[in-house]
């Protein structure tokens, strides 16, 4: 039978394609098709012997036909099909993707692998699974790159024994891991400016199946406990210390990361918070939230990134901290978040009397309530000029910056990040019962912070800005160079204007000063008389959010560009360029008067806003 078929079909398709040819492709459409027109005659006769009627005859010949029609169909069928997949096989190989060595279709694949969504979508959906299925390359190339399936988290648990043979030998990264409260996660290759190009990913499943695994971890992790010598990145967060304790007793040789983030904290004793039995050789990546082996555990060594967050050590003491950081010489981010030191202060090993060098560190970000333990850590750290400073700190009634830069400390050698600082932001911002007041600056060849400082108090300690605004200076002398500064968001009620007249009398080299949503008094303050002449060195001032008072900004803009100076001051470079951005009382005849003098006025419209100290403007 399927010998007829294949002596019969081929011929039959070739037929139809030159015809098709020939004729120019005009009746291909099946709107054009016309039923045969042709006499049916019977093409065989059947033998009859059992002798049955005429009738019974045609019907077993009628039935004989539409078998026939059908194996027919399905003969066709099957051969066009093959046919076609072999024409896609050589059409596919043309193509630019068919083409790429199969090495680079694996990188290609790793970052689709890696990309941000790709953790949440269905399985059916997700790397490399779908990749799998693409075609037969594809599938080649997913199967035979091992690097490809060593992603193990709660979507894809139920594929353990999969996922475990795939990926050979390579190290494992094993994720149980809820996610924020986004409804939504976005590939890393979209482009966040083109909102219409991206594609939403709902997370309901992924949190269900974070839920359930979560709920029987025993059996998420169990598989992978005979290959924990394959695990090269550990992620948990929820999952109870005590549960977690019996899964890590063995060595993880290759463990580079480890992040661990529970729900309620407890004391961790020594002999509990020992992990993979004392031995990470390889661990550079240390992440914990809320519980953590005690601070002398052997797993705080040779670190490269160390965040610590809501952590209370019962007998943790600052000489245990120092320490570890004494014996992680190639930090580069240190991340200190709501960390508690409850251990006795003589406790623990000798304390560091040498500074601790830090040279490769990029990243410093402390948020404490101790400004003791700020202080210790400030002051015995030796940072590069490029690291960023991020601390976040609270100050009782009484405490100044001195609680955490010792006046006897060297800022220069500790902190030279600090003096290369050329512009600096002062803004005032309040919470429902707490008050923030935030200092931050950075160089004017980079858009990073190179410091971040953020003072936390009471909202009803009004005296916060006068115990530090004015001693800034003092305690930071190295911002003494700075060129531009921004106050935003400072009330009268918060800092009077002879504090802010003290802070800019120790800060002479400003070229750029911008005012947004402060008193007036600070700009009256910059007349120039001859008892009173701060910010010499002053080109270009921005005004934002600001009430005019147009006689005095007249007497400002005079005194400041004036060709001759009162007698008894020094030389001085005049002020240049006046920009004014959504204030009130600024009037026509005002504005002309101020371009009668030699200074460039700009008035910024609705719709742009001063950004920064240094920066021109954006849209509001």
């Amino acid at each position: 039978m399927d010998a007829v078929a294949l002596g019969i079909i081929p011929q039959l398709i070739r037929g139809l394609c030159e015809h098709f040819v020939k004729d120019d492709a005009q009746d291909i459409s099946a709107e054009n098709w016309k039923p045969l027109e042709s006499d049916f005659p019977s093409p065989f006769n059947l033998p009859n012997p059992s002798k049955m009627s005429p009738v019974d005859l045609m019907d077993k010949e009628f039935a004989l036909i539409s078998v026939a029609c059908d194996y027919a169909v399905h003969a066709l069928s099957s051969y066009a099909h093959h046919m076609q997949a072999a024409l896609r096989i050589r059409r596919n190989r043309r193509l630019p993707a068919y083409r790429l060595p199969n090495e680079i279709l694996a990188i290609i694949f790793g970052f689709a692998v890696a990309s941000s969504s790709n953790r949440l979508r269905p399985l059916s959906r997700k790397a490399p699974l779908n990749l799998s299925h693409v075609s037969k390359l594809w599938r080649d190339v997913a199967l035979g790159t091992p690097r490809l399936w060593t992603n193990y988290d709660p979507v894809n648990a139920r594929l353990a024994q999969i996922f475990i043979d795939r990926s050979q030998q390579a190290p494992l990264s094993i994720y149980m891991t809820s996610y924020n409260d986004r409804t939504f996660e976005f590939s890393d290759d979209e482009d966040p400016e083109e909102r219409q190009a991206r594609f939403p990913i709902t997370r309901e499943h992924v949190t269900q199946a974070h839920a359930v695994q979560l709920a029987n971890f025993p059996d998420f992790i169990h598989p992978l406990i005979p290959h924990i010598s394959r695990w090269g990145e550990l992620h948990l967060e929820g999952v109870k210390w005590a549960q977690l304790r019996r899964f890590i007793r063995n060595p993880a040789p290759i463990l580079s990361a480890l992040y661990l983030g529970g729900t309620e904290k407890h004391d961790i004793s020594a002999a509990q918070g020992v992990l993979f039995g004392g031995s990470t050789p390889l661990l550079r990546d240390l992440r914990l939230q809320t519980n953590g082996p005690p601070l002398d555990s052997p797993i705080y060594a040779s670190l490269t990134t160390l965040m610590l967050e809501h952590i209370d050590y019962r007998h943790g003491t600052i000489q245990k901290l120092l320490h570890i950081l004494s014996a992680c010489p190639a930090l580069e981010i240190l991340c200190l978040r709501m960390v508690r030191l409850l251990g006795p202060p003589g406790q623990g090993s000798s304390l560091v009397t040498s500074h601790i060098p830090l040279s490769c560190l990029r990243d410093m970000d402390l948020a404490l309530d101790e400004s003791s333990l700020v202080r210790a850590i400030v002051s015995s750290v030796i940072v590069p000029p490029s690291a960023q400073f991020e601390l976040t700190v609270g100050l009782n009634d009484r405490q100044d910056l001195r609680a955490i830069f010792s006046p006897t400390l060297d800022l220069s050698g500790c902190l030279p990040n600090i003096s290369s600082i050329t512009w600096a932001v002062f803004r005032l911002s309040a919470l429902p019962t707490m008050m923030y007041l935030g200092m931050f600056g950075g160089v004017s060849t980079n858009k990073h912070c190179l410091l971040n400082l953020k003072i936390a108090n009471r909202k009803d300690d009004v005296s916060m800005l006068e115990r530090i605004i004015p001693n800034v200076v003092r305690d930071i002398p190295s911002l003494r160079s700075l060129v531009s500064v921004l106050f935003n968001s400072i009330p009268e009620a918060a800092l009077s204007a002879a504090s802010f007249s003290g802070l800019l009398h120790d800060l002479p080299h400003i070229v750029t000063l911008t005012l947004s949503a402060c008193p007036w008094a600070f700009v009256k303050a910059l007349i120039v008389r001859p008892t009173s002449h701060l910010c010499p060195c002053l080109q270009d001032l921005r005004l934002q959010d600001i009430p005019i008072d147009k006689g005095v900004l007249l007497e400002v803009a005079a005194s400041r560009t004036a060709r001759s100076l009162p007698a008894g001051l020094p030389e001085t470079t005049c002020l240049s360029r006046l920009i004014v951005s959504h204030c009130e009382g600024l009037d026509l005849p005002t504005v002309l008067a101020l371009r009668n003098l030699p200074l460039h006025v700009k008035l910024l419209p609705p719709g742009l806003r001063i950004s920064g100290p240094e920066s021109d403007w954006v849209d509001g």
